[in-house]
């Protein structure tokens, strides 16, 4: 988060593609919760406030949402709350456990829902509205940087990552709710994103990354559809959408990500995407 201090414009198309996406599920009286928030510069967040009576920003980072928080106009600043340090993991205390493969296979199995309804209960969920703000390939990176890729409990990690997402956002869905997840996809060290800045729709080119096997595998976006079909709890509370849109972020000026999000809903909530 820090080293993205300086960035804050660069971000200005990334942050405008999210910011209209959730403006779209906003409704009177809803209440946003914002999972990653970091520095808040995936989104318009006075926009937001003008938008939900409550927006709840969540994160790892104190320092991060307390210098997000002197950016925001005092006049709506009542309506943000701030939640950090939160470990939207779940497993960052207890990795040195998965280290020495120390943990049971029924701890890994009940992880996601333990995690989930931990996490709603902190932040005072549920809400109308859940973003999960391009912080999912961070979860993961930690869990690369403390196990490394060939650890036995890797990819049990990896994946238990991803269902406790899954599953916490859908926890902490209103009946009626949407979700949001945005997250980056591939960067520029492995695709020449600066070729395709100004083109307005880029669903073609994460197809074709996809079938190029350009992407992170971690968010991969057949993914979600399979863990979904794949997890009871899942399959009962949400649907998910196609990707709703696909976008560039300038994270710096060396360093652009593929972004894209779809829509989680509860079953009773009308479609979108």
């Amino acid at each position: 988060n820090r080293d993205q201090i300086p960035y804050f414009e660069l971000a200005a198309n990334h942050r405008a593609h999210l910011t209209a996406l959730v403006t779209t599920v906003a409704t009177p009286g809803a209440r946003l919760c914002v999972l990653g928030a970091g520095n808040c510069y995936d989104l318009d967040i006075e926009r937001m406030a003008t938008l939900f009576a409550e927006v709840h920003l969540v994160d790892l980072d104190p320092d991060a949402l307390a210098r997000a928080w002197k950016r925001i106009n005092p006049l709506v600043r009542p309506r943000v709350i701030r939640h950090a340090p939160v470990d939207l993991t779940g497993m960052l205390s207890e990795l040195g456990r998965w280290r020495s493969l120390a943990v049971s296979e029924e701890e890994v199995r009940l992880h996601p829902g333990v995690t989930a309804a931990a996490i709603n209960a902190l932040v005072g969920g549920p809400f109308e509205v859940v973003v999960s703000a391009c912080v999912l390939t961070q979860m993961q990176l930690s869990i690369l940087e403390a196990l490394s890729d060939q650890h036995p409990l890797f990819v049990a990690a990896r994946e238990t990552v991803n269902l406790t997402h899954l599953r916490t956002l859908s926890r902490m869905l209103t009946p009626g709710g949407f979700a949001l997840l945005a997250t980056d996809v591939t960067s520029s060290h492995t695709y020449p994103l600066g070729e395709v800045d100004g083109i307005a729709d880029l669903r073609p080119l994460l197809n074709q990354l996809v079938a190029a096997e350009n992407v992170f595998q971690a968010v991969h976006p057949a993914r979600w559809h399979a863990m979904v079909v794949g997890d009871p709890v899942l399959t009962r509370e949400v649907r998910l959408s196609k990707p709703l849109d696909v976008w560039l972020w300038q994270i710096n000026p060396m360093l652009a990500f593929l972004v894209y999000a779809f829509a989680l809903r509860r079953h009773d909530a009308p479609a979108m995407g």
